[in-house]
């Protein structure tokens, strides 16, 4: 099992000020100046900076990728299918959560300490919860589908049978008004 990088031993708030400085599009070399001028040049060494932003920019590329698939599954389903989409989208998740616990080809496993051990536990408990959001979602509005499908056969049936027995237009949509809610005007 490999040890944490100097970087990871940082302060958290370090490391988010790395990561704030690279977003700003600053260069390894105008970050290592950064981290010399708050008296860190002993611990970080260029080229362990070089690696870590290395990572962190590999792991902005696979979101990006992963948001791009994502869309591009969204347009090929289109709104219909957007239950579809976050599922696969929860399914992608849990495959990246599940290969960074695993660790790369040629890396060894991630070890992660008890706060970002609680933090993948609580992500994989909201992604569940998405799951079963979607799943009760996707029941409501089925549900909705066959209420608005029910009513539509009864009216029919009304507009029919009052037809049949000779009522005239306005008694007939008084009664589906009356007693299925429908009202055409």
């Amino acid at each position: 099992m490999s040890r944490p990088s100097t970087i990871d031993r940082l302060p958290r708030e370090i490391r988010e000020k790395i990561t704030e400085l690279r977003d700003r599009g600053r260069t390894i070399d105008e970050i290592k100046a950064k981290l010399d001028e708050l008296d860190l040049a002993e611990e970080v060494s260029r080229s362990a900076l070089g690696r870590h932003i290395k990572k962190v920019d590999q792991m902005v590329e696979d979101m990006r990728r992963a948001r791009a698939v994502a869309d591009g599954i969204t347009r090929s389903f289109g709104d219909i299918e957007t239950s579809r989409v976050a599922r696969t989208n929860i399914e992608m998740m849990h495959a990246l959560v599940m290969k960074l616990m695993m660790g790369a080809d040629d890396e060894e496993p991630v070890v992660l300490d008890p706060k970002d051990a609680m933090f993948v536990a609580t992500s994989l408990e909201k992604l569940s919860k998405a799951r079963k959001q979607d799943f009760d979602t996707e029941l409501k509005a089925a549900r909705e589908e066959e209420r608005l499908a029910a009513m539509e056969q009864a009216s029919e049936i009304v507009e029919k049978t009052g037809r049949e027995k000779g009522l005239s237009n306005e008694t007939i949509e008084v009664l589906k008004k009356e007693f299925l809610g429908v009202d055409n005007a």
